[in-house]
């Protein structure tokens, strides 16, 4: 669980994840494993909601990808390689998998609240923009 306010999310697009999630795990694992963090707050997100009864015919939304908290982002000069290695994997899986990922920032105490930062899709993403946008949030 993180206890930062910010949170740099990516998740991979869609409900119906069940041929893919074998692969997505396995990649975002051994990416949180074989890559030294600028953070402890890391985690791999694996939750399958449960169904709305409001929606039978709905599959459950299902949160699969990573957290990343970004409050240390003031104190360490290396934050935004932990982003850029984050990226380069869902670009990667991407690629592979043929799943689009959305990256967006949440703010622990506003859970109501995100910030949509980029779509990861077949389109190149702009790094420097995304730098400045999330030093600017968090």
């Amino acid at each position: 669980m993180l206890t930062d306010e910010h949170v740099l999310c990516a998740y991979a697009d869609g409900s119906d994840l069940h041929d893919a999630a074998p692969l997505l795990r396995s990649r975002l694992g051994a990416l949180l494993a074989g890559r030294r963090w600028a953070t402890d707050q890391v985690v791999l997100v694996d939750q399958m909601h449960a169904p709305d009864p409001e929606h039978p015919d709905c599959l459950p939304d299902w949160d699969l990808g990573v957290n990343i908290g970004l409050d240390h982002i003031r104190r360490s000069a290396a934050w935004f390689a932990d982003v850029e290695a984050l990226v380069e994997c869902l670009v990667a899986l991407h690629e592979e998998s043929a799943r689009d990922f959305a990256v967006f920032l949440a703010f622990r105490s506003r859970t109501w609240l995100q910030e949509h930062l980029a779509f990861i899709g077949g389109k190149p993403v702009d790094l420097p923009w995304l730098r400045k946008v999330i030093e600017k949030l968090a």
